[in-house]
């Protein structure tokens, strides 16, 4: 899928593939923002070398072509949050790149987002902004996020409570046939589409 002025949501359960599709969806994206909360993706996504001060900077006038990830302080929420903003900010600015979000509901929850998580979904497409989030629990996300989100691609899930969730938002049909799905398998549903199986090459 080409990533073309699209917000895009990837939900499932710890090992099902979410990791796995991101760095399909976006390793050849030619300007591309990581907010790499585990450190996961520098094989294919190098982190960027500077201060938090110098990330921002950096972002808000970047070279026509990048692949940075950002490393944020999850040991500090009040800096964290911060970090992000600055940095959701920064990729508005610059504009026609691709904002990937690791573990989104650190910055997302279920009644409010951060700022920089709102003007990346409420604004950013004027800016042409991707963004791909991820998250293991959809219900944890704001309604707000997932209302803006154009694909949503569903891996294995089996707890309840999250099931709920995917249900609530898409249908019993699809949350049900979640709970099938073998590990890297995935069903994609974009809106006034229907829905799309796949499977995620997993790369040596």
């Amino acid at each position: 899928m080409s990533l073309q002025n699209l917000i895009v949501g990837i939900s499932g359960e710890k090992g099902a593939g979410k990791s796995t599709l991101l760095r399909h969806l976006a390793r050849d994206e030619p300007a591309l923002a990581l907010v790499d909360t585990l450190g996961e993706h520098e094989a294919w996504c190098p982190r960027h070398p500077g201060s938090p001060r110098q990330q921002i900077i950096d972002l808000a006038e970047p070279p026509e072509t990048f692949a940075w990830s950002f490393l944020l302080d999850s040991n500090s929420p009040k800096a964290e949050a911060a970090h992000f903003n600055a940095l959701a900010r920064a990729a508005y600015r610059a504009g026609d790149l691709t904002f990937c979000i690791e573990e989104c509901d650190r910055y997302s929850k279920a009644g409010s987002d951060l700022p920089g998580l709102k003007i990346l979904y409420d604004y950013g497409r004027h800016r042409r902004v991707n963004v791909v989030w991820l998250t293991r629990n959809l219900v944890a996300v704001s309604r707000r996020l997932t209302s803006q989100t154009d694909v949503f691609y569903f891996f294995r899930q089996t707890e309840p409570l999250y099931i709920g969730g995917i249900e609530d938002r898409v249908g019993p049909e699809i949350a049900l046939e979640v709970q099938k799905l073998p590990k890297f398998h995935y069903i994609m549903c974009a809106k006034e589409q229907e829905p799309v199986r796949g499977v995620v090459a997993i790369e040596n």
